[in-house]
C-alpha cells in the first residue's frame, strides 16, 4: 500500500513556495545588517 498525499504538486504551488522563500531570505538578511556599518578598507584622500 502506498502513501498518497491529499495535494498535487504543480508549477502553481511551486511559484508560491518560491515566493515564500525569496520573502524569507530577503526578511532574514535584514536582520543581519548592522545599525551602523563598517567599511572592510578605510581609505584617505590626500
Amino acid at each position: 500500500m502506498t502513501y498518497k498525499p491529499p495535494y498535487e504538486v504543480n508549477t502553481s504551488i511551486l511559484n508560491k513556495i518560491a515566493a515564500i522563500m525569496k520573502m524569507i531570505g530577503k526578511f532574514s538578511s535584514l536582520n543581519n545588517l548592522s545599525s551602523q556599518p563598517l567599511l572592510r578598507r578605510t581609505t584617505s584622500i590626500f
